[in-house]
């Protein structure tokens, strides 16, 4: 409402105005007291029973109101709380009407008096309200406009009990059978939810977010919940949820500092109650009339101003820096709000205290275990680390790498058999695992033949296991490399090239011969090599390591795994590389076996007539020759082109070089998996980290840089596309002999994929200014006029393209200032934000990845590394027998989590 000086005076001309001042005199009227209520009210505040008791026996006084407020909105009972008198709040109790005692009952929660609390629930007079309130709908609470308390209409007690965590309150409504409903999903649909919604969407949000307040509670959660560490974890969930819907609530409402000053200020300014009350600072709702917003304004005022006026009458007084610190301090926790992310942050904060209550190793097992869902044997089998699983399914770093479950997870890694390595150094393990690497056969041969060994016991160890798949890995990575420089392969020499030219003349000698056939003759060269088929075997192994995991584990698990994700699509590249090349040896020999050509070829350089021959170009010429003749064949036409040998002759897409290709990337991948490794160290996991969230930002950054470079590339091309199209003859002299040449008049912009190149090279720098320019047709009067460069930066001027070059120009600098300067810069600043976080929580950060990675060998199964998982044991012999029976029996499915491995070795 507007700020008038009186009502009817010159500040108020319209009647509109004149209207809102009488409605605002009429609900002021209404908070007048008599005598008598006056006097009434002051004897509850100072614990009168005789003037409150001689005050309730006037009650039939038509003046007299039982129940009347003062202007703070404050009832006999609430005063009588705050004067803590027994003898008053007993007998006030008898004569006050439900919503006084209620309200005068949250009043004394939020104060804490557990006495008072007890006495006004065990009140005849509450009691038979309360029972009348839980046979009435609770929900019409929400739809309530009149509001007479200082807290919201779906505030209940139990629920701000909650709110102040005092487990002694929430006990005492529980007893009672209190509960706190949950809210539903944000995107639920029924109708309950649209009409709250379509009535005031933000009363709705907001006791949503004040029952997560309740539920996140930890004296709740510990007092109401059989599974707290459980309930904290769903909660965590939901509220990070609907951080991500409503992030209105996602943080506190007043993060700037201006906003905390005005808040400071603000509350000052309500202390002074008789001061005149600017109603346009605070927002006006389209539709309410000036009535309502008075009754607003009054309701606000005396709910923020009565909850907390004696505190803030001393805090609001002191005028230094340090006073208004103190102030500002208890308006932070006095009125900020709680928001969705502070909650989640609670939540975890629970569980942590939960882990800080273990003892011994018996109570940390019985937090961290969880019963499988499964049935082994008719018994329920109990994981021992279930309920770690699901905290890092759930992203709880700081429960999983608290100091008592990751003590009780070093002890499972290390297990009894390898404990001696717990104490080892990490150069010593690493000399170790290098001594038993050529044993490594020896040992998984005495696995399968003695598995009640101590050997095969040692090797059951997740350390053991984690060592053993560790040599397996680098061991298939050497297979890598030596596939790649076809050390093998003695169709390929490495002599170094200045013998290779110096050497002119052909050597009629069998070696020579049989080097010539490799290198013209595609049935003589080897597709596949033995070490190609240890790759092979590798790669078998690794299926059969993942279709396991897909089996116990459920698919789900898998896909939402990105190290088993990665393991697919490396696979998928091998077998599929594989899959082709063993296609085209068939080929070629089926080529070879039509045409007798390695036969012929033979003997085609036996019978051929070497005094002709002087240089190795010479027999080249005369074995294309002798393949021409071999065209002539009609049968076997179709199998020539697999003799043809040199690369340069195959069409692009030929299937030897689509399988070199999925072979290049599949290598690059398996280089780079070595990277999911690192978290197994301390040095190298907070690196491994920061990489990965370093691909995240480069990955959002991507985003806006894509933008940015799709608009210069299609401005540019508009800009150059005609002499991108045009080709200009350009005269080349090479010694005494002069060539013409063509080329395009722009060669950046020829294209629009060349302009996209172009665009793109250049944020590296690799791009020439001096390319920039147009080139001209060649005129014989201005040789110099087609190959003109910028000289000191300017354009050449009285030229057709002077103002294509211009624009051309600013656009280049334009993308160059966006490009280097903003966005580097910005993805720069991006990365070393994400390291500093990192750094920030670095020993928490790795302890979870180092989690992770040890879950994946705490298992029964997966013992023996790749290959040698590809030779059955009597244990995988004896599972497989028993999923047969199963599956043809119709009582199992594959692929999911119902399989899981047994974990009994902890």
């Amino acid at each position: 409402m507007s700020e008038c000086a009186a009502v009817g005076g010159p500040g108020c001309h319209s009647e509109k105005y004149r209207r809102e001042a009488e409605m605002w005199n009429e609900c002021a009227f209404a908070f007048q007291l008599t005598d008598e209520e006056r006097v009434y009210l002051q004897a509850a505040g100072i614990g009168d029973v005789g003037v409150i008791r001689q005050s309730l026996e006037e009650v039939d006084n038509s003046h007299f109101n039982v129940n009347c407020v003062d202007y703070m909105g404050r009832n006999a009972l609430h005063l009588a709380v705050d004067s803590e008198n027994m003898d008053c709040i007993e007998l006030l109790c008898d004569k006050l009407s439900f919503e006084c005692i209620e309200e005068a009952l949250l009043h004394a929660i939020s104060k804490g008096l557990t006495k008072i609390v007890r006495t006004i629930i065990e009140h005849p007079n509450y009691m038979a309200g309360e029972d009348k309130i839980k046979r009435m709908d609770y929900n019409n609470a929400f739809f309530r406009t009149e509001e007479k308390s200082q807290f919201s209409p779906d505030i209940t007690p139990l629920i701000l009990s909650a709110h102040y965590n005092n487990h002694e309150i929430i006990q005492m409504f529980l007893a009672r059978n209190h509960t706190i409903e949950k809210p539903h999903v944000i995107t639920c649909l029924c109708e309950d939810c649209q009409i709250k919604q379509n009535y005031d969407s933000l009363k709705r949000s907001r006791s949503r977010l004040n029952a997560y307040r309740a539920l996140a509670s930890p004296a709740y959660m510990a007092l109401s919940s059989p599974d707290p560490i459980m309930t904290t974890f769903e909660l965590r969930q939901e509220m990070m949820k609907l951080a991500e819907v409503e992030k209105e609530f996602k943080v506190s409402r007043f993060d700037s500092v201006s906003d905390q000053i005005h808040l400071v200020v603000g509350c000052r300014e309500m202390m002074t109650i008789r001061k005149s009350m600017c109603m346009s600072a605070y927002p006006r709702k389209i539709g309410r009339t000036a009535c309502q917003e008075s009754v607003e304004w009054t309701e606000f005022r005396r709910r923020h101003c009565a909850r907390e006026s004696a505190a803030l009458q001393i805090r609001l007084t002191g005028d230094d820096d340090k006073s208004f610190r103190n102030n500002y301090a208890f308006l932070r926790r006095v009125f900020f709000q709680t928001e969705y992310l502070t909650l989640v942050e609670q939540c975890m904060n629970f569980a942590c205290e939960m882990m800080d209550l273990c003892r011994g190793t018996q109570e940390v097992e019985a937090v961290i275990s969880d019963n499988l869902e499964t049935e082994v044997c008719g018994a329920n089998v109990r994981d021992p680390l279930g309920r770690l699983r699901m905290a890092i399914r759930y992203q709880e770093k700081k429960f999983v790498a608290h100091a008592n479950c990751q003590q009780y997870l070093t002890s499972i890694w290390y297990g009894s058999e390898t404990a001696f390595l717990q104490s080892w150094t990490l150069a010593k393990k690493v000399g170790l695992s290098l001594i038993a690497a050529p044993l490594l056969p020896l040992i998984c041969i005495v696995y399968i033949i003695l598995p009640t060994s101590k050997v095969s016991k040692g090797l059951r160890c997740p350390a053991a296991k984690f060592a053993t798949h560790t040599v397996s890995h680098f061991l298939f990575l050497v297979l890598l490399a030596a596939a790649t420089f076809r050390v093998d392969d003695t169709s390929v020499t490495h002599a170094p090239v200045a013998n290779e030219m110096a050497r002119e003349r052909f050597n009629n000698t069998i070696e020579e011969r049989k080097t010539f056939l490799k290198k013209m003759l595609r049935p003589e060269s080897t597709v596949i090599t033995p070490v190609q088929i240890l790759i092979i075997l590798w790669t078998a192994g690794h299926l059969v390591s993942e279709i396991k995991q897909v089996y116990f584990q459920g698919i789900k698990e898998v896909v939402l795994n990105a190290y088993s994700m990665l393991n697919f699509f490396i696979l998928s590249l091998y077998i599929a590389s594989y899959t082709i090349r063993i296609i085209v040896d068939l080929k070629i020999k089926e080529a070879n076996n039509c045409y007798n050509a390695t036969q012929l070829a033979a003997e085609f350089l036996t019978n051929v007539t070497y005094s002709n021959v002087t240089r190795i170009k010479d027999l080249e010429v005369k074995f294309n020759q002798f393949m021409q003749m071999m065209k002539l064949n009609e049968t076997c036409r179709r199998y020539m082109y697999f003799l043809e040998a040199s690369r340069f002759n195959w069409v692009a897409h030929d299937p030897e070089i689509v399988s070199d290709v999925l072979f290049a990337v599949a290598n690059v991948l398996s280089f780079a998996r070595t990277i999911f490794l690192m978290p197994a160290f301390e040095v190298l996991g907070p690196l491994q980290i920061s990489f990965s969230r370093m691909l995240t930002d480069i990955a959002r950054f991507l985003v806006l840089f894509a933008l940015v470079l799709l608009a210069f590339m299609v401005g540019m091309h508009n800009l150059y596309w005609y002499y991108g199209l045009q080709r200009i003859a350009r005269i080349v002299e090479v010694g005494n002999q002069t060539f013409t040449v063509e080329e395009p008049a722009t060669e950046p912009f020829e294209g629009l994929v060349h302009t996209l190149f172009t665009l793109f090279w250049a944020m590296f720098n690799n791009f020439q200014l001096a390319s920039l320019p147009i080139k001209h047709p060649y005129d014989a009067s201005n040789p110099n006029d087609a190959q003109y460069q910028y000289k000191d930066g300017m354009i050449k001027t009285n030229s057709s393209t002077e103002v294509v070059e211009t624009v051309g120009m600013t656009l280049m600098a334009f993308y160059h200032v966006i490009i280097i300067i903003v966005l580097i810069n910005m993805l720069i600043a991006m990365m070393s934000h994400s390291f500093e976080d990192i750094q920030s929580e670095c020993d928490v950060e790795w302890k979870f990845a180092r989690t992770k990675l040890w879950l994946n060998y705490i298992d029964n199964g997966s013992t023996l590394p790749v290959p040698c998982n590809l030779l059955p044991t009597p244990q995988s012999v004896a599972r497989g027998y028993k999923f047969m029976r199963r599956f043809f029996s119709h009582k199992s499915v594959f692929a999911s989590s119902e399989n899981s491995r047994s974990t009994a070795f902890i």
